[in-house]
């Protein structure tokens, strides 16, 4: 998938909702790519201007523009737990 033709659906710092998101597009058949950076706590630090946070990773989840209809039908029948 290039970049151009990309989409972000999810950015967000919990696994669990990562996870559940591409479960879903997996049992849809929606392809999908994802990234996840990690943060060093003192980069965290810097960049939250002395605020600490506690997540220090934070997922990315990217679809196929073309796919973004069925994704966010998908997405939106889902229920956050």
């Amino acid at each position: 998938m290039f970049f151009w033709n990309k989409v972000e659906i999810y950015s967000g710092t919990s696994l669990k909702e990562f996870t559940d998101l591409r479960n879903s597009l997996d049992a849809a058949e929606i392809k999908y790519d994802y990234r996840t950076k990690q943060y060093s706590p003192t980069h965290v630090h810097n960049l939250r201007h002395n605020l600490v946070s506690k997540a220090d990773v934070k997922y990315y989840l990217y679809i196929h523009q073309k796919d973004y209809d069925n994704a966010m039908h998908l997405t939106s029948n889902r229920q956050y737990r």
